[in-house]
């Protein structure tokens, strides 16, 4: 699957910080994050995806989908977020 962020960014209503770029898969778990993935960081009972930001990043995500106080520590890493 390739999709456009800009088009993620238009379904979710959020806007798109970096260059527009193809993503290859979506995950929720760092540990499944390959390279030109998109992570999801999902904020649960049990766990934050937040938490996990860094490790999708190691992993090769391309782009991340976090809440807006983790664009900071997101923006250090990688060009691309949601």
């Amino acid at each position: 699957m390739e999709v456009k962020l800009t088009n993620i960014s238009k379904f979710l209503s959020s806007s798109l910080y970096g260059e527009d770029a193809f993503i290859n898969n979506i995950s929720i778990d760092s540990r499944d994050v390959k390279k030109g993935d998109l992570f999801i960081a999902i904020k649960g009972d049990n766990f934050d995806g937040h938490d996990f930001i860094d490790e999708s990043i190691k992993n090769g995500a391309s782009a991340i989908v976090c809440n807006k106080s983790a664009t900071k520590r997101v923006r250090q890493h990688t060009s691309y977020y949601l």
